[in-house]
């Protein structure tokens, strides 16, 4: 068991007991020993869980900035040299889970966050809800992950960890544009241009329209 610094800020994630079967109980296992693991400077660090009643409780690092997506909302874009920063920093975080055999499988501006409450700086990659360890020229059949980050070769159902790199490759085309590579009035319209379309880039596209999946 860890100590805990009562002089230092933490993150509690509850997740109520009250409708998990024994299949979320696994996944939540999974998660609490892959997040365990990992010690980088742009991961979201692992404190200690505790469990009542009612709740389990993962206690985490408090990052104090918002994520991504919200600073993306107030903004529109990110300038050139803040966007190579953070997807500098998401790709570092992102070669050492390879490294481990870990994927993370769900990329997104909604699970980085910023350190600082400036919005600025360090950044720290969150959510290892979906992550699964895998084995060299093992391929994962699981379609999941984010419609707007979702990599062609997920949809077909054979994939491996480079699933995080196209999904790193749509969260800069974010970050730069204001909006989704393949965007669509469904998740199936965004489905079938990631798997038929072309990737368009214009600097004079700015429209700011992606939501919250």
């Amino acid at each position: 068991e860890k100590k805990i610094n009562i002089n230092k800020s933490y993150a509690i994630k509850s997740i109520s007991k009250k409708n998990m079967d024994t299949e979320d109980v696994e996944s939540l296992v999974k998660e609490v020993d892959i997040l365990s693991s990992l010690d980088h400077p742009n991961i979201i660090k692992f404190i200690e869980t505790y469990n009542d009643d009612h709740y389990f409780h993962i206690v985490m690092e408090a990052s104090k900035g918002k994520d991504l997506f919200e600073k993306l909302l107030e903004s529109g874009c990110l300038s050139e040299d803040n966007a190579a920063n953070i997807a500098f920093k998401v790709l570092s975080s992102l070669a050492y889970c390879h490294l481990k055999g870990i994927s993370h499988r769900d990329i997104k501006a909604e699970n980085i966050l910023f350190h600082k409450e400036s919005n600025e700086g360090e950044i720290k990659l969150i959510d290892f809800g979906l992550s699964r360890k895998y084995k060299d020229l093992e391929k994962m059949q699981t379609i999941l992950g984010t419609p707007y980050y979702v990599a062609p070769e997920v949809l077909k159902g054979s994939y491996d960890e480079k699933c995080d790199i196209w999904s790193v490759g749509a969260l800069i085309y974010i970050m730069l544009v204001g909006e989704p590579p393949f965007n669509g009035k469904t998740n199936n319209a965004i489905f079938s241009k990631i798997q038929n379309e072309e990737v368009k880039f214009s600097i004079n596209q700015n429209n700011g329209d992606i939501e919250r999946i």
